[in-house]
């Protein structure tokens, strides 16, 4: 088994900096004015190499040990590609805070779906209260719900890029019980790029130098570095806690950092929906730390 004893301060801090990392994702979406496909498979292929030079470096092996493990990190890759189409085309279609906020409902669907996963880790009344709140924060948020408006374009995307989230975070922690973090990225990303690759030999498209970079930008640092950082946080923290943490705080830094970057200012209604899954998240967040002093500490004499 690879899975260490959990640290959370070092799971907590390595798992906050990825979501910052994250947070940054939205904005090519707006800087690159090419098709999602193209987005997420520039994306990943330079995240690939990323990875597979950093593995060489370390001396890792890149053998999987068993052809359903292989199976599981391929399903991995294939959510992570619907995943990341959905995100792009909800920037595209609407703008990052709407997409951001819609993306925050994953805690939702990960606190019914783990114990599925995970038999030892029951469904808390906790769980389910900060699910609840975090979904009316993502209810307030959004400023109509009318099928033919761009706006609930952009949250039908994004609500399809939680449900993958989900699916990818409970699968991911599984994983991580057997193989090292950084192998199980590598192994996602690039069956991503694998399974785009006839896609952009049928659409052969144009891409400029300065897109080019921006590609190199987004799947170095933010999708490499970033990605390797969350893997690394699953052997700390229940995957709960870390949608929790990645819906919540990645909307508060997308939303942030589109405001300053690319004045994309959000209204009374979104700040007012982002406050509320904000405070839902420092307390799912501080419940952790609390139910680990407990375990660590053992029962009373």
């Amino acid at each position: 088994m690879f899975r260490k004893s959990p640290t959370n301060s070092n799971s907590l801090l390595q798992l906050n900096t990825a979501v910052f990392l994250f947070g940054f994702t939205g904005l090519f979406g707006k800087w690159l004015p090419v098709h999602p496909f193209v987005i997420v498979f520039g994306r990943v292929t330079f995240a690939s190499l990323t990875l597979v030079l950093l593995l060489t470096l370390r001396g890792q092996s890149l053998k999987i040990r068993s052809k359903r493990d292989l199976g599981g990190l391929v399903l991995i890759g294939g959510l992570l590609a619907l995943h990341w189409l959905s995100f792009f085309a909800s920037v595209q279609v609407s703008n990052v805070a709407i997409c951001l906020i819609a993306l925050s409902t994953t805690p939702v669907i990960v606190v019914l779906l783990e114990p599925l996963w995970f038999k030892h880790e029951p469904l808390a009344g906790s769980n389910v209260l900060v699910a609840i709140i975090v979904t009316l924060g993502v209810i307030i948020a959004t400023p109509t719900w009318h099928i033919a408006n761009a706006v609930t374009q952009g949250v039908l995307w994004g609500l399809l890029a939680s449900l993958t989230s989900a699916l990818i975070t409970l699968q991911s922690r599984r994983q991580v019980d057997h193989y090292e973090p950084l192998l199980v990225s590598f192994y996602q990303l690039t069956t991503v790029a694998v399974l785009l690759l006839p896609v952009m030999l049928f659409m052969r498209p144009l891409v400029t130098p300065h897109d080019v970079g921006l590609l190199a930008l987004l799947g170095i640092i933010f999708t490499g570095v970033a990605q390797m950082l969350f893997m690394q946080s699953l052997l700390g923290v229940p995957a709960r806690l870390a949608s929790l943490v990645t819906a919540g705080m990645e909307v508060v830094y997308g939303v942030l950092l589109a405001a300053v970057l690319l004045h994309e200012i959000p209204s009374v209604r979104t700040l007012v929906g982002g406050g509320i899954i904000i405070v839902a998240t420092i307390y799912a967040m501080r419940q952790h730390h609390i139910e680990t002093l407990d375990v660590a500490s053992g029962p009373p004499l």
